[in-house]
């Protein structure tokens, strides 16, 4: 469900926002980063969605996963995670997250 509302919100293209391995350049991690204000679970879906914003190529791959049958999200935890996400895109909207920027030009 999360990913479903990660998706109609922020990320339409991207298949799975939670799961695998984030890798960034320097100069990425330090632009998508010096932006983020989510702590919580859904700080990779903030993650990448501002790396859409700022124009850095996202691609996704698959990795070997092992799951861990100890590692739950709480009712409260997951709860916390929707109003992120929420709040991502209010933070957008309001213009928080400043300008997109064009990586076009030299």
């Amino acid at each position: 469900m999360f990913n479903g509302v990660v998706r109609q919100l922020l990320l339409p293209d991207i298949h799975d926002t939670q799961c695998g391995f984030k890798l960034f350049t320097r100069a990425a991690a330090r632009e998508v980063f010096a932006r983020s204000c989510v702590e919580g679970f859904a700080f990779d879906a903030e993650a990448l969605f501002l790396a859409r914003r700022a124009r850095f190529v996202i691609t996704e791959v698959p990795v070997c996963w092992r799951n861990d049958a100890s590692t739950r999200v709480s009712l409260v935890s997951g709860a916390r995670a929707f109003l992120d996400l929420v709040r991502i895109w209010l933070l957008a909207v309001a213009g928080r997250y400043g300008p997109i920027i064009d990586r076009s030009s030299p």
